[in-house]
Protein backbone atom coordinates (compact mmCIF):
# COMPACT_ATOMS: atom_id res chain seq x y z
CA UNK A 1 0.00 0.00 0.00
CA UNK A 2 1.15 3.39 -1.15
CA UNK A 3 0.31 6.24 0.76
CA UNK A 4 1.17 9.51 -1.70
CA UNK A 5 1.49 12.73 1.00
CA UNK A 6 4.54 10.93 2.99
CA UNK A 7 5.80 9.15 0.10
CA UNK A 8 6.32 5.49 2.01
CA UNK A 9 5.14 2.15 0.86
CA UNK A 10 4.08 -0.15 3.40
CA UNK A 11 1.79 -3.51 4.23
CA UNK A 12 -1.70 -2.58 5.60
CA UNK A 13 -1.62 -4.27 8.04
CA UNK A 14 1.65 -2.68 9.89
CA UNK A 15 -0.80 0.29 10.66
CA UNK A 16 -3.24 -1.56 11.45
CA UNK A 17 -1.34 -3.19 14.08
CA UNK A 18 0.33 -0.02 15.48
CA UNK A 19 -3.09 1.79 15.64
CA UNK A 20 -4.25 -1.69 17.86
CA UNK A 21 -1.39 -1.15 19.98
CA UNK A 22 -2.14 2.69 20.40
CA UNK A 23 -6.03 2.43 20.57
CA UNK A 24 -5.07 -0.47 23.59
CA UNK A 25 -3.06 1.61 25.39
CA UNK A 26 -5.02 4.95 25.03
CA UNK A 27 -8.37 3.02 26.14
CA UNK A 28 -6.01 1.19 29.06
CA UNK A 29 -4.40 4.35 30.37
CA UNK A 30 -6.44 7.39 29.35
CA UNK A 31 -3.49 9.24 27.95
CA UNK A 32 -0.03 8.40 25.90
CA UNK A 33 -1.59 7.38 22.79
CA UNK A 34 -0.46 10.24 20.67
CA UNK A 35 3.42 9.41 22.19
CA UNK A 36 3.02 5.69 21.14
CA UNK A 37 1.44 6.69 17.57
CA UNK A 38 4.24 9.44 17.34
CA UNK A 39 7.13 6.63 17.72
CA UNK A 40 5.21 4.20 15.97
CA UNK A 41 4.70 6.87 12.82
CA UNK A 42 8.67 8.05 12.93
CA UNK A 43 10.31 4.26 13.70
CA UNK A 44 7.85 1.69 11.91
CA UNK A 45 6.24 4.11 9.35
CA UNK A 46 9.59 6.30 8.53
CA UNK A 47 7.51 9.61 8.68
CA UNK A 48 10.34 12.11 9.55
CA UNK A 49 8.11 15.51 8.84
CA UNK A 50 6.82 16.58 12.08
CA UNK A 51 3.89 18.36 10.04
CA UNK A 52 2.51 14.65 8.74
CA UNK A 53 3.46 13.82 12.57
CA UNK A 54 1.16 15.80 14.53
CA UNK A 55 -1.94 15.12 12.41
CA UNK A 56 -1.87 11.79 11.55
CA UNK A 57 -1.42 10.97 15.47
CA UNK A 58 -4.22 13.20 16.55
CA UNK A 59 -6.54 11.30 14.21
CA UNK A 60 -5.08 8.19 15.43
CA UNK A 61 -6.15 8.98 19.19
CA UNK A 62 -9.61 10.52 17.86
CA UNK A 63 -10.76 7.04 17.29
CA UNK A 64 -10.36 5.79 20.57
CA UNK A 65 -12.45 8.78 22.67
CA UNK A 66 -15.41 8.23 19.28
CA UNK A 67 -16.28 4.95 20.50
CA UNK A 68 -15.46 5.45 24.27
CA UNK A 69 -17.90 8.16 24.61
CA UNK A 70 -20.82 6.85 24.15
CA UNK A 71 -19.96 3.93 26.92
CA UNK A 72 -19.19 6.60 29.66
CA UNK A 73 -22.40 8.46 28.46
CA UNK A 74 -24.63 5.52 29.25
CA UNK A 75 -23.00 4.85 32.68
CA UNK A 76 -23.60 8.29 33.52
CA UNK A 77 -19.47 9.21 33.58
CA UNK A 78 -19.86 12.26 31.58
CA UNK A 79 -19.73 15.83 32.62
CA UNK A 80 -21.51 17.12 29.43
CA UNK A 81 -21.07 20.94 30.09
CA UNK A 82 -17.09 20.50 31.03
CA UNK A 83 -16.49 18.21 28.38
CA UNK A 84 -17.93 20.60 25.69
CA UNK A 85 -15.81 23.44 27.10
CA UNK A 86 -12.33 21.42 27.55
CA UNK A 87 -13.52 20.08 23.74
CA UNK A 88 -13.56 23.83 22.49
CA UNK A 89 -10.62 24.70 24.18
CA UNK A 90 -8.69 21.70 23.11
CA UNK A 91 -9.54 22.62 19.09
CA UNK A 92 -8.46 26.01 19.78
CA UNK A 93 -5.70 25.00 20.87
CA UNK A 94 -4.59 22.45 18.17
CA UNK A 95 -5.36 25.00 15.61
CA UNK A 96 -3.21 27.93 17.00
CA UNK A 97 -0.15 25.18 17.95
CA UNK A 98 -0.58 23.87 14.20
CA UNK A 99 -0.25 27.27 12.77
CA UNK A 100 2.48 28.23 14.77
CA UNK A 101 4.18 24.80 14.34
CA UNK A 102 4.21 25.06 10.40
CA UNK A 103 5.75 28.83 10.64
CA UNK A 104 7.86 28.61 12.96
CA UNK A 105 9.14 25.52 13.77
CA UNK A 106 9.02 23.51 10.26
CA UNK A 107 12.66 23.36 9.11
CA UNK A 108 13.78 22.72 13.25
CA UNK A 109 11.78 20.03 13.82
CA UNK A 110 12.98 18.15 10.34
CA UNK A 111 16.97 18.41 11.86
CA UNK A 112 15.21 16.68 15.52
CA UNK A 113 13.06 14.19 14.41
CA UNK A 114 15.75 12.15 12.70
CA UNK A 115 18.22 12.48 15.75
CA UNK A 116 15.48 10.92 17.81
CA UNK A 117 14.97 8.17 15.85
CA UNK A 118 18.07 7.34 15.63
CA UNK A 119 18.79 7.70 19.96
CA UNK A 120 15.32 5.23 19.87
CA UNK A 121 16.55 3.10 17.48
CA UNK A 122 19.76 2.76 19.73
CA UNK A 123 17.81 2.43 23.07
CA UNK A 124 15.70 -0.14 21.71
CA UNK A 125 18.78 -1.95 19.76
CA UNK A 126 20.30 -2.19 23.56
Amino acid sequence: MVFDVSGISIAPWIPLAWGILVGLVFSLVGAGGGIIASVGLISVLGLTDANLLKPMAQMLTLASPLVAVPSYYKQRRLILGLAALLGAGGVVGALIGSTLSVRYLGDACRRVVPDQHMLFGSLVDA
